[in-house]
């Protein structure tokens, strides 16, 4: 017996001198999308999941997870896998039961490129590679990381605003300004709390973004939700990712 790929003539890599000169939807054939670190490229529901062992009937809840997940070729050659979409993970147990769910942060990002069927955006943290259609959209993917935040999952990478989904549905219901009292165009992947969770510490940048300049500080009552002591910190170059 012999495979269909015998009789045929393998397509070429589209991509040319590290650009990627084709629609094709074919991925590079580098390590960042090879293997383990392939894309999944995919949105599942899976109810009932195969068990070793017996899970106690005592443990009910959810373990969520994010992802960085291409799902288009990148527009260069040589890309990076946190350059990939954010993917949502839900894993629900409950009553010795095993449920699955994954879901796509649908950032601005996310539904311009699902318009145009292919990656848009050009190199990681370098706006100047875009495509032109690209412009002045924000290019956050959101994967970094996923906290649980007044009844609601937030989505957060640092260079763009948290995005809100639903914890059981994992529907995105959008950009989230923690009601309007958050205007830095950026919000920390991994915000910080005190230890009894009352407050949160996070970092952003309030104009220059590529720059990473002008750094405001913000703190939040968990318990209420609202802003406190929002304040500019620190001007400068930094890596604003942690608080």
């Amino acid at each position: 017996m012999t495979h269909l790929f015998d009789h045929g003539t393998r397509a070429k890599s589209p991509y040319v001198n590290g650009w990627k000169a084709s629609g094709q939807v074919k991925f590079p054939d580098t390590d960042v999308v090879r293997g383990f670190n392939g894309p999944c490229r995919l949105e599942a529901d899976i109810v009932g999941l195969e068990v070793d062992g017996i899970i106690p009937a005592e443990i009910n809840g959810t373990f969520y997870r994010v992802q960085p997940d291409h799902r288009f070729p990148p527009l260069f050659e040589e890309d990076i896998h946190f350059n990939g979409d954010g993917n949502i993970s839900a894993i629900r147990i409950q009553n010795g039961h095993v449920d699955f769910k994954s879901r796509y942060v649908r950032t601005d990002r996310f539904v311009l490129e699902t318009k145009a069927r292919k990656n848009l955006f050009g190199k990681y943290r370098n706006p100047f590679t875009d495509s032109e259609s690209a412009k002045g959209v924000i290019r956050t993917a959101a994967d970094t990381n996923v906290i649980f935040w007044r009844g609601m999952l937030l989505a957060m990478k640092e260079d763009g605003p948290p995005y809100a989904m639903g914890p059981a549905t994992l529907e995105t219901i959008g950009r989230y300004d923690f009601d309007g009292q958050v205007q830095s165009p950026t919000f920390a992947a991994t915000p910080n709390s005190t230890r009894r969770l009352e407050r949160w510490y996070a970092l952003g940048t309030r104009r220059a973004v590529t720059a990473m300049t002008d750094l405001v500080t913000l703190s939040f009552i968990l318990s209420r939700g609202w802003a406190k002591n929002t304040r500019d910190v620190v001007y400068g170059t930094i890596l604003r990712h942690d608080s």
